[in-house]
């Protein structure tokens, strides 16, 4: 799949850059259609040795020349690039390994959380359609963010082979894996950014597929299924009712920020744990995670009112907020123990001098 922004290649055309949508906002496809989300989410650490400030972001996330980065102040910090739209033909993966050829536009951009923390994004709406013969791209990207599939493609047939694990990026299926990493490699590579590492952070991939019934009315849902595959992998898979689905891929950034953050302090602490770590050490590692990652936690703070049920089913299983809570009662306790033993010890040291 093309880099997201640049032409693509292969039977795809050349996509305007003026020819995205308003900001966070996805172009439905034909009403009274049932019809599909697909999704990825790439999230790790931005490659500077401080949190950037809002100036700083507005240079690094603005992707395209006349693109607008939106910026807000609370609850917590966070800029969000101007989409961009790639025009591509290929297939996709089916959960029954048929054929399914697809044509149309994929939408990508950034987004940096308080200042630390970048996620990038692609995703596109599947639409079925109808046709003898393949109409011209001024058809196509008149609906950006949209691709359009054979009648005879079942969305849940669909969605179970995206969501597949084993999905290999780099084929000739639709890659929005690579079309998220592009993006997020773009973004890291701007020279306003220092490329020094205050914290050290693995990439973790959440592949989202959404149901969505086009209905009248605002955006909602009631439930999730989300799953860990392996040390990077995450899958999500929900239904949603609503004219307008951008709000539902705002949902699954924020499921994949506040997994990331679990797998980080998560993997901190499991550090710590092992043993072999002196106090100062566990100080110096433990001090960018306290300072940056912990005020990052706030579940449901961007995402719509009407889809907190969501958050709260995930808050019951699989228990985001209690896994939190408790990753960081541990870090506290382990701060403590080595505040403790490096008193300990400077006191054992005074007393030898007298």
């Amino acid at each position: 799949m093309p880099r997201a922004g640049q032409s693509p290649t292969q039977g795809a055309v050349p996509v305007a850059r003026g020819a995205a949508p308003a900001p966070g906002r996805l172009a439905a496809p034909e009403p009274g259609r049932p019809w599909l989300l697909l999704g990825e989410v790439r999230t790790t650490v931005l490659r500077n040795s401080v949190p950037i400030t809002g100036a700083t972001a507005q240079e690094v996330l603005r992707l395209k020349p006349a693109g607008r980065v939106r910026l807000a102040t609370r609850p917590i910090a966070y800029a969000r690039s101007p989409e961009l739209v790639t025009g591509v033909h290929c297939l996709l993966a089916s959960g029954q390994r048929r054929r399914v050829e697809t044509v149309g536009t994929v939408l990508a951009g950034a987004a940096v959380l308080g200042g630390r923390v970048l996620q990038a994004s692609a995703w596109t709406a599947v639409a079925t359609r109808d046709w003898d013969f393949r109409p011209p791209w001024s058809d196509f990207l008149a609906t950006p963010g949209v691709v359009y599939a054979s009648a005879k493609a079942a969305p849940d047939d669909l969605a179970a082979g995206f969501l597949r694990p084993e999905a290999a990026p780099g084929g000739p299926e639709l890659d929005l894996g690579g079309a998220a990493a592009a993006v997020l490699d773009q973004v890291q590579g701007h020279p306003a950014l220092d490329r020094g590492l205050g914290l050290r952070a693995q990439r973790t991939r959440l592949r989202f597929a959404i149901r969505v019934d086009d209905q009248d009315g605002p955006i909602r849902a009631d439930s999730a299924i989300f799953a860990i595959h392996d040390d990077a992998l995450r899958t999500i898979s929900l239904t949603v009712s609503g004219r307008d689905p951008a709000p539902a891929v705002r949902l699954c950034e924020d499921v994949a920020l506040h997994d990331w953050l679990l797998t980080t302090v998560g993997r901190v602490v499991d550090g710590a744990r092992a043993g072999g770590t002196s106090g100062e050490e566990l100080i110096r590692r433990s001090r960018p995670v306290v300072t940056h990652l912990l005020p990052l936690w706030m579940p449901g703070a961007h995402v719509a009112e009407e889809l907190a049920p969501v958050w709260a089913g995930l808050d019951r299983r699989p228990g985001f907020s209690r896994q939190w809570t408790s990753l960081v009662d541990q870090i506290r306790d382990q701060l403590a123990l080595s505040m403790i033993g490096l008193l300990s010890r400077g006191w054992e040291g005074q007393t030898d001098r007298l």
